[in-house]
Parts: C-alpha cells; structure tokens; sequence
C-alpha cells in the first residue's frame, strides 16, 4: 500500500474540487455548490466524501430539472440563486426534497400518453405482461419520471442515439411501468434490469422478464452486490445461498462484496471482474471466459482455474496464490503485483505472460509458456531455463539434448544430440549448464534452452474438477491449439434439468487417441 499525502488544501477548495468531478456539468455544479456544498461547509462536514452516493442523486436530480426546464429553477434571490436550494440547513432536508420531487414527476407521466413515435411493442410476456421499446429522448425523460430512476437524466441519451444500447420498459395489462432493461444490441447482452429508484424488482415483475431472457439464451450481467444471480436455466438465486454448482450465462461482476463465499464449482461464460471485494472462501473450480481482478484480497482465486481469454491481476489484487491448477488459453498480465507470492504448481499459457516487478520467487514444476515470457526486474526470481518447448527448467530436472550443437560444443562435445543430463545451473531464461554422462565420467557443456528439451519425471497427469453434467459430458481442450477457445456451448451441454458445471480439462501430452 502506498501512502497518500494528507489534501491539507481548504475545505471550501476540497469540497468544491469534490462536487465538480462528480457533476461533470459547469451548470449541475454550481447548483450543486448552492445546497450540498453550502451545508457540508456550514455545518463544516470534513469527512464529506461519505456522501457520495447523497450527492449523485443530488446530481441525477438537478440535471433532470434542468433538462424539463422545472420552474422553480427561475424563481431566485436577489443574487440570481435558486431559493429552493437556499432553505437546505441539512442533509436530509435536500434527500427529503429529492424524493418528494420524484414522486410529482412520477405522478403527472403517470397520466400522461406516450406518442407512438415515442416508443414500439417489444414482446408479450407470462402474466399478462408486456414490454415496450423507448425510441425518443422524450420517452426516456417520462420513463426516468415514472420509474424514479436515472435513465431520463440525459446521460443514456448518446446511447440510444447511436443504437448501441436498448432501453425496453416492462409494464402490466394496465399498461403500468414497473422496470426497465438496459440491452447491449449487438449480442442482447442484458446490463441491467431495475425497478423503480434503481431497486431490484419484486419477483412478480422479475420472473416474467428472466423467462423471456432464457428462453432466448440472452446474456446478462450478474452483480453480486444486488444480492441475487440468475443462471444460465433462468433460475434466480441468492447470493447467500448460491448452489454449490452455478452456471452463468454472460458476466458476473464482483464490487465492492465483503467475505464473499463462492459456488464450489463456478462456470462464467463471459468476463468475470472482481473488483473493491474480499473472498472469503473461493470456488474449487471456475471456468471463466476472462478474468480481472482489481482492489480485492483473499487467500487464492480458485483451486483449479481455466480463463479461456485472458487473466488480469493488477498491482492492489492482494492474493498470495493464484491457483493449484492454471489453464490460461490466452495471456497473463500481473505486472507490478507484489501480492502473489506462490505460482502454481501446473501452470499452462498460450500467449504471453507479463509479470515484471513482482515477487513471486519461482515458477511451479510443471509450467509450460508459449509466448513472451516477461519477468523484468524480479529480483527474487530463481533462474530457471525455457527449453524448446516452452517448460520452465531450474537445476536437478532431466533434459535431453535434442539438435545439433554447433562451434565449439561441435568441437569439444561430438555427438551430444539425443543424450541425457541433469541442469547444473541456469544462467537465465536462455541457457544453464548441464551434466551429462560422457566416456570418461560426467561432463559439463553450456547450452541454450532451444537445445533441450525436459523429460518428465513422473506422468503429468491433467486435474479433474470432479463435476459433471453427466458422466460422458467431460471436455478436453488443448489451451496452445492455435484457437483452444471453446464454443459457448461447450459451457452449456443440453444435459436436460441437470446442468451446471463442466469437466474442463487441459489436453495430456500423452493423449494420442481423439476423445470421445
């Protein structure tokens, strides 16, 4: 951790600073200023930061009424402020305000009828529920008003403008609004689903909703924070009681969890971020699409972990292991991570790993890397050999020398192509010094890691979850195939009501039969 210096700077300088960088907005912060600043410095609130989640729905509250050109906006004192704002004498007077002025425009949209250029049918759903496809500026600002939630506060316009996003309103027979979705176009990727004043919404509204969602197998993001997932067979589930098997369909997204308990065995088919959270007892196996991790501790991620993209761990993951097992079919980045003090023991990545100014003292036994191998400036690093193909090497493991040497090893060491020796030393990741057994007794010949190759010692036998769909549903993988990525259905196999987790295994060397 690195200690920040004391902002010894004024409190009206640090709270004005404050109240900017969260408005974003000239107009919403000087509006701002006039309650929120006005009573944090009256009532002279050092620890003001505390408000953070007050002043955004401050903030979504002011930039509303601007954007509806709300009347009491033009009602001002002798010195052109607004006198709602100039009566605050306290936080809860504002939040009070807030939420009453929430409710009045809940009220009149409530009465009012939406044009059809304003919004379209989107689909029918159970329970005699349906949903609408808000097209127009306008319709999000009397969404925003009913539902009592940001999305008519301007900053999702761009979004519906471009079309990256939908916004489809959920609503009853009597044509009554009660959630809203947000969808990513390109791949329905459902990025939230929320009910009025961005609350989770009752099961009556959420139900229907999953329904529809699963029966076309749309992805969605699951926040562990809401308190609820929602798996890929349409099942919702609470995070304190999550099955010991969970199969999710699209992301999942850790923030700001404190001792979070896992599934045992956890299946992510999209990105997996963790970030401003503590595990408290992680999966035994996890299969995840990408991984990233950011301000967050626990013991380890997983026991045995496949990421099929790529795995992140920035510098504040505070995690002394990874995992027993690592499949990466992509690359590692784990630079400048001090926290990480034990690789695993079988570690296997298609790309590149990138750990420059780490700590970690040594590689697992049984670590193959194919790409760019980057550990500068860690000084505690063993030295260690990359033979030819790609294992770590380090002293007492048996190699065989593989190809013709050239200069004076031709010279001085004939015919060492196909002999056996131990690693004496290592040098760096290019090339140690290696005994081997010559007419005379035992020799020593200097060579590079693309003249050896590692014998293994003992068979390396692949881990095995130990959770299946069924018991002909395990999936071999080879993670340095030139594409090792699995399809997506090959994290959901059609295994009828018993679906979950599955057996995903990296490839043996040894395997010369075709699986299956």
């Amino acid at each position: 951790m690195t200690d920040h210096p004391i902002d010894d700077r004024p409190l009206h300088e640090r709270v004005d600073s404050w109240l900017r960088g969260i408005a974003c907005d000239d107009d919403v912060f000087q509006l701002l200023q006039l309650c929120f600043g006005r009573v944090i410095l009256n009532r002279k609130i050092d620890d003001f930061t505390k408000l953070s989640a007050e002043v955004s729905s401050g903030c979504r509250w002011l930039r509303r009424s601007i954007e509806m050109k709300s009347g009491w906006l033009d009602r001002v004192d002798d010195l052109g402020r607004p006198k709602k704002l100039m009566k605050f004498s306290d936080i809860d007077g504002i939040m009070k305000e807030i939420r009453k002025s929430y409710g009045k425009e809940a009220q009149f949209f409530a009465q009012t009828v939406a044009s059809n250029d304003d919004e379209e049918w989107f689909a029918d759903l159970e329970d005699g529920f349906h949903l609408v496809r808000l097209k127009t500026r306008d319709a999000m600002l009397r969404e925003g008003g009913v539902l009592q939630n940001c999305v008519g506060d301007g900053a999702y316009d761009q979004s519906l403008a471009d079309g990256e996003y939908q916004y489809v309103v959920l609503r009853d027979v009597r044509n009554r609004s009660h959630a809203i979705a947000e969808i990513r176009t390109k791949d329905n990727l459902v990025y939230q689903f929320l009910g009025k004043q961005n609350a989770i919404p009752k099961d009556k509204y959420l139900l229907p909703f999953v329904k529809f969602m699963t029966d076309r197998e749309w992805p969605i993001v699951n926040r562990w924070n809401n308190g609820l997932v929602i798996d890929d067979c349409g099942h919702v589930h609470r995070t304190h009681a999550a099955p010991e098997n969970l199969c999710l369909r699209g992301d999942l997204w850790l923030s700001g969890c404190i001792d979070v308990v896992l599934p045992k065995a956890l299946t992510v088919s999209g990105h997996l971020k963790i970030s401003k959270s503590s595990i408290s007892h992680p999966s035994d196996t996890m299969n995840v699409w990408a991984l990233h991790v950011e301000d967050s501790s626990g013991p380890y991620l997983s026991d045995h972990l496949v990421v099929f993209e790529w795995l992140e761990l920035k510098q504040d993951a505070v995690f002394p292991s990874i995992a027993t097992t690592l499949v990466v079919g992509g690359s590692i980045i784990m630079s400048q991570n001090h926290h990480v003090q034990q690789m695993p023991y079988y570690l296997r990545v298609s790309d590149f790993l990138q750990a420059w100014e780490t700590s970690f003292q040594e590689f697992g036994e049984d670590t193959q890397i194919k790409g760019l191998l980057d550990v500068h400036q860690n000084h505690r690093l063993r030295p260690f050999i990359l033979d030819a193909e790609r294992n770590v090497l380090y002293p007492g493991d048996v190699v065989e020398i593989t190809s013709d040497l050239t200069g004076v090893n031709r010279r001085y060491h004939p015919g060492l192509e196909g002999q056996f020796g131990v690693v004496k030393s290592c040098f760096g990741s290019d090339g140690g010094y290696i005994m081997y057994a010559a007419n005379s007794g035992l020799a020593e010949v200097k060579l590079i890691g693309r003249n050896l190759r590692k014998v293994a010692q003992t068979r390396n036998m692949p881990w095995r979850s130990g959770t299946v769909i069924s018991e002909a549903d395990t999936v071999y993988f080879d993670p340095f195939a030139k594409n090792p990525i699995p399809m997506e259905d090959d994290f959901f196999r059609n295994g009828g009501p018993v679906r979950g987790i599955l057996d995903l295994q990296p490839l043996p060397e040894f395997m010369i039969e075709p699986v299956g």
